[in-house]
């Protein structure tokens, strides 16, 4: 009865190892391709922003109280972020 014991904690051991083997994370070749993808996301949102200016200015003059609420509502400077006008009065703010 003791080696019918001993075989099926063997038979647990390998099993859990096997398990553990499988569900191991896959090799990272690199991380340039990560890192040059968010590098291009990146510039690309810098590029929305600066070319979302003339409407942030506008919509600032347009909609002072709106505006001004909307930064309160952020908690940052609009002035990085993409701020749209949804509806006659309504704004949104996309902050990354």
């Amino acid at each position: 009865m003791g080696a019918a014991i001993k075989q099926i904690a063997i038979f647990a051991a390998v099993v859990i190892a096997i398990a553990a083997w499988a569900m191991r994370a896959p090799p990272r070749a690199t991380d340039a391709p990560s890192t040059l993808s968010t590098q291009a996301l990146r510039a690309d949102y810098a590029r929305q922003v600066r070319d979302n200016a003339p409407l942030r200015v506008q919509l600032q003059k347009k909609y002072p109280d709106v505006y001004r609420d909307l930064a309160s509502q952020t908690r940052r400077d609009l002035g990085g972020c993409v701020v749209t006008e949804m509806m006659p009065g309504i704004l949104r703010a996309n902050c990354q």
